[in-house]
């Protein structure tokens, strides 16, 4: 690829990760209970003054460690003033974060596969819906993947000898920005790997050299403080919730509902790296494993494998538990296409996912139509999204048969149904019909409370003014940042003890006694067929 080729491609790729990670992040409302709660303990970090210890609705909460939150709180406080959206503020280290990935993947892919595999690489990790999924939410698994990649690729890049030696030293504080991040995971990540390669290669004296000793030290230096002063100000109990609860029984599948079969992972990355998921076995069974000449090869394929190995074992799962093996898929998937030459092995692979973005677009062009609540305009943008999935997956796969590589088809087709899926989000989100129905007949697709305030107006309420939850759903957390106040959780039929002056929120089955006025059918409500009551006495 010559270099004004490469440079163009590069702009396209920038202008398309912009389009996709930063469109209507101010406007799509909070997805999930994991996003809530942590631009919550965002905010209460810069409204109490207080960016030591992290809480959420007033009360500690040592589930993550600090860096993403002091990430989100800092541009919130640099720019609230400016700017009137909290959720694209604290969406907002996340995208850039995500552009930037994209941009050293691009970077690093052409020191190690030259411009065309690196060019390639860029699309094939951008255009993963796991990859926009995460990439568009303000929670931790982008940041995490983010910084253990530029540890493994900077050792990498050393133990190839294509930078100095001393430069293994910015490996250890990437994986300790990574333990800063989500915790024990990032050293794991990163250790795992590297540990299994140089066991492979023979060269384990590797680590033992003066750059790891100094990297290893500069590790403690950053990781140690934050975790010291949080067992002193916790009085002694934030080692155990953290490493203890948060971790080791996370991963052993105790007391967090995340229990999934061994193969979970499986599907989720055939989904989540859909179309390019189907090509991540010839990718890695292309090269021969420890072969001189596949060096770089080699270290990525076992960084995928020891990594969905390890995340496979353990019981306790999500989707995001395996994002750090997408970006060294996507180089290795990115160099399969640079040098794409279609054998008949391979033209089984390529029929396959062109046959299944076929069936995954018909599923968007019909499916989602059939939902009750939708508005027409979501509906067109889900039709739209799915007829990208259909009409390329043809166009594909008729390349396919006549043995010419698919790659660019798969990026228009990958590019106009990601787009028109983040339009189509910020519609099902915003229809406040949708929001609150769907919520009710347990279809998730939005966060109701931020309808709530907005359409109660319930942020200009006094702040003497106290609101009570009765029965929270989980997907409801986002309560104390929509209200900016602390919120009351009760449970049903649960004693109340109401100040002189306060909002209710909650489901209908409350105590029969509850004083106050219901305010049920006011008129700024909008809902239908909602569960929920709201009783005022101020």
């Amino acid at each position: 690829m010559k270099n004004k080729e490469y440079k163009r491609n590069f702009i396209i790729l920038t202008i398309i990760s912009i389009l996709i990670i930063f469109g209507f992040n101010g406007s799509i409302t909070t997805l999930g209970l994991d996003e809530a709660m942590y631009m919550t303990t965002s905010f209460e970090m810069v409204s109490n003054h207080n960016y030591i210890s992290p809480t959420y609705n007033s009360e500690p909460f040592y589930d993550k460690p600090p860096l993403v939150y002091w990430l989100q709180a800092g541009v919130y406080d640099l720019f609230h003033n400016i700017i009137d959206s909290k959720l694209w503020l604290f969406r907002l280290p996340i995208s850039i974060i995500f552009l930037l990935f994209i941009w050293f993947l691009v970077y690093f892919g052409k020191k190690l596969f030259g411009k065309k595999s690196a060019i390639a690489a860029g699309f094939v990790f951008l255009l993963c819906p796991l990859s926009v999924a995460l990439g568009k939410m303000a929670i931790m698994d982008m940041v995490l993947s983010f910084f253990i990649f530029l540890s493994l690729i900077t050792f990498l890049l050393t133990y190839l000898k294509k930078i100095n030696n001393n430069y293994i030293i910015l490996s250890w504080i990437f994986m300790a920005l990574a333990f800063l991040t989500k915790g024990p995971v990032g050293l794991i990540c990163v250790g795992l790997t590297v540990l299994v390669f140089l066991i492979i290669k023979k060269k384990i004296k590797f680590l033992f050299s003066l750059p790891n000793l100094i990297g290893l030290l500069l590790f403690i230096g950053i990781v140690a403080p934050w975790f010291i002063k949080m067992q002193s100000i916790s009085g002694g109990t934030f080692f155990y919730e953290f490493f203890i609860h948060q971790n080791i029984q996370r991963a052993a599948g105790m007391d967090f509902g995340h229990n999934y079969p061994i193969y979970s992972y499986i599907i989720i990355i055939a989904l989540g790296m859909l179309p390019w998921s189907f090509y991540l076995i010839p990718s890695i069974l292309k090269f021969r494993l420890n072969h001189p000449d596949h060096v770089a090869e080699t270290f990525l394929s076992l960084w995928i494998i020891s990594l969905f190995i390890f995340f496979s074992l353990l019981i306790g799962k999500l989707p995001g538990y395996i994002f750090p093996i997408f970006a060294p898929s996507a180089l290795l998937i990115g160099k399969f296409f640079g040098e794409f030459k279609l054998s008949k092995g391979i033209k089984y692979f390529a029929i396959g996912s062109c046959l299944f973005s076929l069936i995954l677009g018909l599923v968007f062009a019909v499916v989602l139509f059939t939902l009750k609540y939708q508005t027409i305009y979501a509906k067109i943008s889900m039709i739209i999204s799915g007829l990208f999935m259909i009409v390329f997956g043809v166009y594909a796969l008729i390349k396919v048969f006549k043995g010419k590589n698919p790659f660019d088809l798969y990026k228009y087709q990958m590019t106009g149904f990601l787009i028109f899926l983040v339009i189509g989000l910020y519609l099902i989100t915003n229809n406040s019909l949708n929001t609150l129905d769907e919520i009710d007949h347990g279809y998730d697709l939005g966060t109701g409370a931020y309808r709530i305030s907005k359409e109660f107006n319930i942020k200009s309420l006094p702040k003497h003014i106290e609101i009570y939850a009765v029965d929270l759903d989980p997907l409801w957390v986002s309560y104390p940042l929509n209200f900016e106040r602390k919120v009351n959780f009760i449970k049903k039929n649960e004693k109340i003890n109401l100040s002189d002056k306060y909002l209710i929120i909650g489901k209908d089955q409350l105590p029969k006694d509850t004083p106050g006025e219901v305010i049920d059918n006011h008129p700024n409500f909008t809902g239908k067929k909602h569960k929920y009551v709201f009783i005022k006495n101020y």
